[in-house]
């Protein structure tokens, strides 16, 4: 369950990128329109396109389409230049995001349904769900149609996923359940590396992503836990046993686990 290798093909992505331990990367909203013009010279180069997106103050999440690849020269170029840009108009130098960008593939609709739902709900950190149409940096504005979509931005494919455009809106808001069906196994490890990306500092080992699962396994049922327990693939069930009690005795002396399951949870939901 470790960290892929950045792609370079086409296809469907959740794209996420940090500030160097965890610090501001985008420091007012000339920032944030700095971004948004490199995300459409990257459009006009490589034919990037984004199908939801949210810009916090430290971090940034981008649901990213590359028809033609190149996705690592498109990124290139936006974070070159856009930290060239911050650089030069605070006096700083040295690096402003703490790593190269983070990538994984959106491999099923199920789990594109649950991504951009919590994509959308980013915000809640720090405001009310009801004010969550009132946030200017999410692409939630536009499909509630009160911002007109950029010509990088697609709402066609969520929004046919969903049923329709207004059912995008309130998924984001709680007001409707993205059951479309179960996410896969390998779509539950894209979960946990997204709730570990949401929740841990250090970038963890093999041992903390079996924890997390084990966890997984406890607070699920059905086909989701089936699907948890086949990335684990215990030898009997005596191990699983003993895997799941260590792994509730970790959880228990450490939150910041806690919040990790509860986020892998809110996500897969």
């Amino acid at each position: 369950m470790g960290r892929p290798l950045r792609p370079d093909h086409a296809g469907l992505f959740h794209v996420v990128n940090r500030g160097v331990d965890r610090g501001a990367v985008f420091f007012d909203d000339r920032d944030r329109i700095e971004f948004e013009r490199l995300i459409g010279l990257a459009h006009e180069r490589f034919g990037v396109v984004v199908h939801a997106y949210c810009w916090m103050t430290n971090h940034y999440h981008l649901v990213l389409e590359c028809p033609g690849g190149e996705m690592s020269d498109a990124m290139h170029l936006m974070g070159s230049v856009y930290v060239r840009h911050v650089n030069d108009r605070r006096g700083r130098d040295g690096p402003l995001f703490g790593s190269r960008f983070y990538a994984r593939p959106v491999r099923s609709g199920a789990y594109l349904l649950r991504l951009v739902r919590y994509v959308h709900r980013n915000p809640l950190a720090f405001t009310a769900p009801e004010r969550l149409l009132s946030y200017r940096w999410s692409s939630l504005r536009t499909y509630a149609r009160s911002r007109r979509p950029q010509r990088w931005m697609r709402t066609a494919t969520v929004s046919e996923l969903f049923g329709c455009t207004d059912s995008v809106v309130q998924a984001a808001l709680g007001e409707l359940a993205t059951q479309h069906g179960p996410i896969e196994s390998a779509d539950w490890a894209d979960v946990i590396e997204l709730a570990i990306d949401e929740h841990l500092e250090q970038v963890p080992g093999r041992r903390t992503r079996r924890t997390i699962a084990s966890l997984l396994v406890d607070a699920t049922e059905g086909t989701a836990r089936a699907a948890v327990e086949s990335l684990l693939d215990h030898p009997n069930p005596g191990a699983r046993d003993a895997a799941r009690y260590r792994a509730r005795r970790r959880a228990a002396a450490d939150p910041a686990l806690r919040a990790t399951v509860a986020t892998a949870l809110d996500l897969a939901a």
